[in-house]
Order: structure tokens, then sequence, then C-alpha cells
């Protein structure tokens, strides 16, 4: 489109001065000559484009130095960087369980094989941009619309996306309420089983539709379970209102106690917000005077309607065959159930007979035991930089290398120490070289391909989802591999984020990285 814009411009440049000259001709009666006609047809409109060329590109030259001084001071945060030692607790927390459905994948096993294989979105079916050509989207597979009913009016007038957005949240969200709810020794859980043969179903219809729902035990909790819903800003404040009672009536329908339930909606419009509302989580979350209170943060998102690639479409922001550095639209769901560091025991879902580690499986297993089967994770608050409006490429890889090498010297990561990676790059040329050259420029030893995961290239532009979804998938692949994990944030045009999920085992191994988790 800029070549366009050049062009025209340039056509009618040459086009005013012809016709210019051309009147003035015929006005004063005169006959032009080979020369006037070399003069102001082609000299004057040349020299008129070069001289506007040419002052251009001094303005540009003048504010490059500005622009690069400005990127290359570019610091991480204050929020979370500059810490004093009494504020080191809230610069950690402990992920007690992650979920996520993306349209790489419905859990973490899934999201990494299929970014281990570099599989890229392909044609949608039925979308189209402005031009009518159909466009590249990641679109989760089998998602119907009618689940979002759960949470909305099916009357309700809204936007395909935001139906697709609910419909993927609902799982999401059940999967990790039935993560949070208090321990059950395999006794009470066996009597619970009993009582509901002998007696009949007791629990809400929703419930007994779920077959992981009939795990649920009684309410016997006494902490407080917040629930933290990131909507996109521009749902409407009604919708976000009815998704926050229906989350809550979820929470109460698989075994939570309403009393000690707190639902609430959060507006998210940039990247680094949902950076800013971790620290305020973990700040309270520290500050609790209730043992083992959770906050359960929930996000979702969509971008797959034929609304909003028409939005993308008039942004310029739609990936297309002029516009490369344009996105690609996706979708997804993806939660994370936080406690404070060093309070990340599991919930009676996490061990309910025929969950990963469950205690009931094994009557001789011990807690212990099941606590090293399951390892805690512990979120090193993201760090984040600015980057100002022209930054060069360059100046761009050398803030965000500054970053990560920051965020694992927090985490208490030395060179030696195994290091797994996930980054929020997508096909985007600029944050797939930015990347590269970042890592490599810490981790010599990595190959920027086959040793990080690119979660944007499978998933293309989650919105809101985004952030969540990266340390969603980063916890997921520390837990499993038992490895730090760093993820990268980098869709933001000027916030770079690098946060480190690292077992809990890892911390206290490196004063840096316990002192942050004590």
């Amino acid at each position: 489109m800029s070549y366009m814009r050049l062009w025209l411009t340039g056509g009618g440049v040459y086009l005013l001065s012809g016709a210019g000259a051309v009147s003035v001709w015929r006005a004063t009666g005169t006959s032009p000559g080979g020369s006037d006609l070399l003069i102001w047809l082609i000299g004057l409109p040349t020299a008129l484009l070069g001289t506007a060329w040419m002052f251009q590109r001094w303005r540009t030259n003048r504010a490059t130095p500005a622009s690069s001084e400005a990127a290359a001071e570019s610091t991480v945060s204050d929020e979370v960087a500059v810490l004093s030692p009494d504020a080191a607790q809230a610069t950690t927390l402990s992920v007690v369980a992650s979920a996520l459905w993306l349209p790489a994948g419905r859990d973490a096993v899934d999201v990494t094989t299929t970014l281990r294989r570099h599989q890229r979105p392909g044609l949608h079916a039925t979308l189209r941009d402005l031009h009518g050509f159909p466009v590249s989207v990641a679109a989760v597979q089998d998602v119907d619309e009618a689940d979002a009913d759960w949470a909305m009016d099916p009357d309700e007038d809204v936007d395909d996306a935001v139906r697709r957005a609910f419909a993927l949240l609902r799982p999401v969200a059940e999967d990790l309420l039935l993560a949070a709810l208090p321990e059950v020794s395999p006794d009470a859980m066996r009597d619970a089983m009993a009582a509901e043969a002998d007696d009949g179903p007791t629990m809400h219809p929703y419930a007994m539709h779920h077959s992981q729902s009939l795990r649920a035990p009684a309410a016997q909790q006494r902490s407080t379970l917040r629930i933290v819903l990131l909507a996109p800003a521009h749902w409407p404040e009604p919708l976000r209102t009815s998704a926050a009672v229906a989350l809550g009536e979820l929470a109460t329908t698989l075994g939570h106690d309403a009393d000690h339930v707190e639902t609430l909606t959060q507006p998210v419009q940039r990247e680094d917000e949902n950076w800013r509302l971790l620290a305020m989580l973990a700040d309270d979350l520290h500050a609790s005077s209730v043992r083992r209170d959770r906050v359960l943060v929930l996000t979702a998102d969509s971008w797959v309607s034929e609304a909003m690639v028409e939005r993308l479409h008039a942004d310029e922001r739609l990936l297309r065959s002029d516009v490369s550095e344009g996105e690609v639209p996706g979708e997804g769901a993806a939660g994370l159930l936080l406690a404070a560091a060093g309070d990340a025991s599991g919930g009676a879902a996490a061990r309910a007979p025929g969950a990963p580690g469950a205690t009931g499986d094994h009557p001789d297993t011990s807690a212990a035991e099941a606590d090293l089967a399951d390892p805690q994770i512990h979120l090193h608050l993201p760090l984040q930089a600015r980057l100002a409006d022209a930054t060069r490429p360059r100046e761009a890889a050398r803030t965000t290398a500054e970053l990560i090498a920051r965020a694992l010297d927090t985490a208490g990561c030395t060179g030696d120490t195994p290091l797994q990676v996930v980054t929020g790059a997508d096909h985007r040329p600029s944050r797939m070289v930015e990347a590269a050259t970042a890592l490599v420029a810490q981790r010599p030893e990595l190959d920027p391909v086959e040793d990080a995961l690119h979660l944007g290239v499978a998933c293309g532009s989650m919105g809101v989802a985004g952030p969540l979804a990266l340390l969603a998938v980063a916890a997921a692949h520390a837990r499993e591999s038992e490895t730090p994990t760093l993820a990268l944030a980098l869709t933001d045009a000027s916030t770079r984020a690098a946060a480190v999920l690292a077992p809990a085992t890892h911390d206290s191994l490196f004063p840096a990285a316990a002192s942050a988790a004590a």
C-alpha cells in the first residue's frame, strides 16, 4: 500500500505541474518549445519530488539518533525490576495449575507437538478480506458457538468472535475450578461417591453433564478463591458483568462454597496491562491474612469472524501479499491457578482418583511423593522493557536481549542452567528475527528455531488471550521437563516482557531465586 501511495503522489505532482503549465501557456498565448516542455513537464515536478524526499530524509536522520538513544536506554519497568528487599516476596508466584485451548491444541502436550512441527495456519474456508480474497486464520477446530450459552443469552446480538471466545473459555475454566477445589482424603471421596450412588444425583445438572464434575467433592474450603477474567476492552460492560456472574455460578456448581468465591472482570486493551495485573495479584496474595488463598486468572479472545477480519484489513493490520508485517487472526483461552510462593499444594481435583499424581490411585503414596511427581512451579513475574516508536530492529533486539539477561538473573539461571524457551513470536519477520537475535546473544548454544517454541506461528494473534496463553504453555513446559522455562512476549509494538517459570526445586538451589520466592 505504501508503494501505491508513492506512485499516486508522484503521478499527482506531474499531473498538476503539467496542467498548470498548459493553463499558463493558454492564458498568455505562448507556444512552448522543446526546452519549455522539458522544464515544465519533467524538470519542475522532478525537482519538487526530489526536494520533498531530501527534506523527509533530513527529518528522519535528525530524529533517528534520539530514537536510538531512547531505545538503547529503555530498561526494565520499575514496577517489577526495581524492588527493595522487603518487596521481594511479590516478585514470585506459585502456579498451582494451568489450562488452555488454542488453535495448536487442547493441552500443553498437543501444543508442544504442533509447535515443534512448525505447523502454520491455512486459508479459512469462508472468511474473506475486503477485496474478497481468502485469508489465513488460526482457528480452533470443532468449536460450537452454541456452547457460549452458559455465559450469555442465546439471542444476544454479539459478534461470532465473542461467542467463540466464551465457548473456548468454559472447558478451561472448568478444569481449573476443579483443580482449585480443597483437598479431600480418599476416604471422604469414597464416602461422597457412595452417598451419590445411594441417594441419587444431588448435583446441578450442569455438573452431572460433565464427567469430571462427578468427582467434585462437597465444599470444605475456608480460604478464598478469587476468579479474575481478563476480557477484551471492546466487549460491552453488561457482557463482561454477565461473564463474571456465570463464572461464579460455575464455581458453585463444581463444588466451591459461594461465600468464599469472588469474581470480577478486568477489561484489557494493551499487553502490558496483563503484567501489571499479575504484579498486583502477587502483592494481594502475599499480603493475604488467610493462607492458601488462590487466584484463578482466566482469559479468552477470538479474532475469528467476518467483522474482525474486516476491521484488521481496514486498519492495515491483516496479513496480505503486500503487508508482510500483517497479523493472522487467531483465538484461544487460557488460565492460571496462582498462589503465594511456597503455598501451592494441589487441590482435591488434582489428587482425585484417576488424575495425574493422585494419591487415591495408590493408597501408600504420601503427599510429599505426589508433590515430587507434580512439582511446584514458581512464576518469576515478567520484567518489561519499553521501545520507542522509531526503534530500529537492531536496537529492539539488543533491548530484548538485555531484558532476557535480567529475567534469567532474577530467577537465578546461570549460563550453565538448562533452559527451555517459549516465545510469542509469529510469522512476522521482524518478530522472529528479533527473538532469534536476542536468544542467540544470551544463549549461543540454543538454536532459536529448533530449541525454542514460537507460539504465534501456529496460533496467530490471539488478542487479550496471548500473554496468559504464553505463560500457561511455559508453565506446563516447565512442569513437564522440570527445567526453567523462559517466556518471552514480543507481539506488542512498544512493550517487551520476559518471565521465567521454574520448578521450586531449582529456586531452592539458587540464592537469588530463593530470596525472591521466600
